[in-house]
């Protein structure tokens, strides 16, 4: 009600108080002595070899170099002398693009990913022979001319391998299990089947031990169907008194 009774003059103040308060307010938050940098601050860094900003990036390139096996120590030496020939040749906004890039790709090859991959490539090439090793390394990714969204492509690459590598062994080890179980359950099986037929055997033997031929059954049948008779032999002797 009272901006519309001011009219655009109205608008404009409160436009401009609202912008007063909210850079006061952002002043407020920051530590004291804070100092923001100027925004071409950090580009017009990244623009000289000679700033602080690229020592530090050069320094942590080349211990990264120092470190992965997949350069040998002349191939990371001659990285070196490459890389600093094609930074001489940069204009300062080539020189900054450049930095900005090779910061990604440092982020890449140092972070999860990086290590997780460079732990793989160390263990493989230590226990390779000089000659396997040479045919490993020509087959590896050359980190060293890639942009980070070419090294963010490897990584990513290497991380569904790996994934699919792990799913294949799970699923190899499972079925090794499955076998595993039928075989017992086969061996279970055979024994049982071998334990009844001993019992089936061990009854029939006892059984064949306590029967009556058949000519004695044909006997026994004859006789049982015979009146039986018996007969025997007696004696003695008689005595008596009487008057004659």
């Amino acid at each position: 009600m009272f901006l519309s009774r001011l009219g655009a003059r109205g608008t404009l103040l409160a436009v401009v108080l609202f912008g007063v308060v909210g850079a006061l307010s952002a002043r407020a938050d920051q530590p004291p002595g804070f100092a923001p940098a100027p925004p071409d601050a950090e580009r017009h860094e990244a623009e000289s070899l000679d700033s602080p900003a690229w020592r530090q990036t050069l320094r942590a390139w080349n211990e990264w170099l120092a470190a992965d096996k997949s350069y040998l120590p002349g191939e990371a030496e001659r990285l070196k002398q490459e890389l600093d020939v094609q930074l001489s040749g940069m204009s300062s906004s080539q020189l900054a693009d450049f930095k900005s890039d090779l910061d990604a790709k440092l982020a890449l090859l140092t972070g999860q990913g990086g290590r997780e991959y460079r732990l793989w490539e160390n263990e493989t090439l230590s226990v390779a022979s000089d000659a396997y090793a040479r045919k490993i390394r020509a087959h590896l990714p050359d980190f060293a001319h890639m942009t980070a969204s070419e090294v963010q492509a490897v990584l990513d690459q290497f991380e569904y391998d790996r994934y699919r590598a792990q799913q294949a062994e799970t699923a190899y080890h499972r079925s090794q299990e499955r076998r595993v179980a039928l075989v017992r359950e086969e061996l279970q099986y055979q024994r049982e089947a071998w334990q009844r037929s001993l019992d089936r055997a061990g009854r029939n033997n006892l059984q064949a031990h306590f029967a009556v031929p058949p000519q004695q059954q044909a006997n026994f049948r004859h006789y049982r169907n015979q009146t039986a008779y018996g007969f025997g032999f007696g004696w003695g002797y008689g005595f008596g008194l009487g008057f004659w």
